[in-house]
């Protein structure tokens, strides 16, 4: 079995775990609970609203010389062609653009080597994208690939155990017509793992590591789901019980209603402070962040000091904090929808 993705792969997990380590601490009366759901995350660079249509080309030399059958140990290549050609079905898939454009022909001459790669020129870009009628041009200059063999420990496993790891770091120009240098560099690097007994062949690496590289670059260009978790409280109360079973059919409007009325209908301060808590959540799965974050800090001005419920709130706090900043990027990339996301 192979993992993937380490680098997306543990924020939400790691939430999960802390809200159900800190549930324990807990009292009977208000059960701490976990949902898991997807969010959509903003990408890393914006686009002009105009930018309508995009074309991906390979412009990265091509690969050659590895031995078919067998893994290759150290730096090596990626396949830009399978990377250029990943990349548009990502992007397409995304349907963020109106059109995505993909150029079969390579831009290198045949025997090309690295020394002899230089950048687009302005000519060039306007060219290209005349011809393939393009606002935009995404050029796969490389994929840097390399691969070594990684001592791993698994929590469980007494000893460690040898595996195929390979990192990969793809670059990537984006050139917009009538400007005389790129609009953006873009470069990330992830990394894929073997298991013993599952060793992969320079072919198997090449074809993996392209669709890495593809999801690594379609993050930094077009906003993408991640999964997400969020705690909630289902204890002390028939309103705050009812609440949460609205919560998990996705019912958050009726939630929120419930959730008001177990804040409003006891005196005590820790069920009031789980009651504001939920409220937060709903506020936030309903697209109202700030009014979660001033239900939030009244949960947390009610909590016990230093309790768990405490720092339920302060990891919560974090998460809110990351979340606003995230929508206020997501906005702005998404005004191409009129805000119909």
């Amino acid at each position: 079995m192979r993992e993937k993705g380490t680098i997306f792969r543990w924020g939400w997990q790691a939430v999960t775990l802390l809200c159900l380590m800190m549930g324990e601490g807990l009292s009977s009366c208000g059960s701490l609970q976990t949902y898991s759901y997807d969010e959509l995350m903003p990408a890393k660079v914006n686009f002009p609203v105009e930018v309508r249509s995009v074309a991906v080309v390979n412009h990265s030399v091509g690969v050659d010389g590895l031995r078919q059958g067998v893994l290759t140990l150290g730096a090596m290549d990626g396949n830009g062609q399978q990377t250029a050609e990943s990349l548009a079905d990502v992007l397409a898939d995304s349907k963020y653009f109106n059109q995505v454009t993909i150029c079969d022909s390579a831009l290198h001459c045949p025997g090309d080597t690295a020394a002899d790669r230089q950048l687009l020129t302005p000519r060039e870009v306007d060219s290209l994208s005349a011809v393939l009628q393009a606002d935009l041009l995404l050029s796969v200059e490389r994929v840097e690939v390399v691969t070594q063999k990684k001592s791993l420990l698994i929590p469980g496993w007494g000893t460690p155990f040898e595996a195929i790891q390979a990192k990969v770091t793809p670059v990537l120009y984006v050139y917009l017509p009538g400007r005389d240098t790129p609009l953006y560099r873009i470069s990330q690097t992830d990394s894929l793992t073997w298991e013993p007994g599952l060793l992969p062949a320079n072919q198997e690496v090449l074809e993996e590591t392209a669709h890495a590289s593809a999801l690594l670059l379609s993050r930094m260009l077009v906003p993408y789901w991640e999964p997400a978790t969020r705690c909630y409280f289902d204890g002390g109360g028939v309103n705050m019980r009812d609440g949460a079973v609205y919560a998990r059919e996705g019912d958050w409007e009726q939630a929120l209603a419930l959730w008001k009325s177990a804040f409003e209908g006891t005196r005590s301060k820790k069920k009031q402070a789980q009651a504001a808590f939920n409220v937060a959540l709903a506020l936030e799965m309903t697209g109202q962040v700030g009014e979660a974050s001033q239900w939030l800090e009244k949960a947390a001005q009610l909590a016990p000091p230093e309790s768990g419920l405490a720092q339920v709130c302060v990891i919560y706090a974090s998460q809110l904090k990351l979340r606003q900043n995230a929508l206020s990027l997501l906005n702005a990339q998404m005004q191409r929808f009129d805000e119909n996301f």
